[in-house]
């Protein structure tokens, strides 16, 4: 029974932990450290505290001389299902700072709860 109070209150702090959700904003309208060959040290950051947001990513394709676009920042969850058909690739992502890339990692508190649980089960 004690083992499942800790997993609780660690729960009950994640919960806590995931309202302020920080995510890269950036677009290559205004600079290339917002392209694919994302360097997470040089990447701006912006608050995404609004519920039903989370971090976006958007790819716009080539349109005619106007070269293909990368748009990171705080959008609607709703964003992409809403832009699909305008965009090469879009993706919304709940953990901290998972725009980086196209690829969207699995939060590391969260991967490291999860073995704790198991963890404590197995016991």
């Amino acid at each position: 029974m004690y083992c499942y109070r800790i997993f609780l209150c660690i729960l009950v702090c994640l919960v806590h932990l995931g309202r302020a959700l920080d995510c890269y904003s950036c677009t290559t309208l205004k600079t290339d450290k917002c392209l694919d060959t994302f360097d997470r040290k040089l990447g701006e950051t912006v608050k995404c505290d609004e519920n039903q947001y989370g971090c976006m990513k958007q790819i716009l394709p080539r349109n005619g001389s106007v070269p293909r676009i990368i748009h990171r920042g705080c959008a609607p969850t709703v964003y992409c299902q809403t832009l699909k058909s305008v965009s090469d690739f879009c993706s919304i992502c709940t953990s901290q700072l998972c725009n980086s890339s196209t690829l969207t990692k699995p939060s590391i508190i969260v991967a490291s709860v999860l073995l704790f649980s198991v963890w404590l089960t197995s016991k």
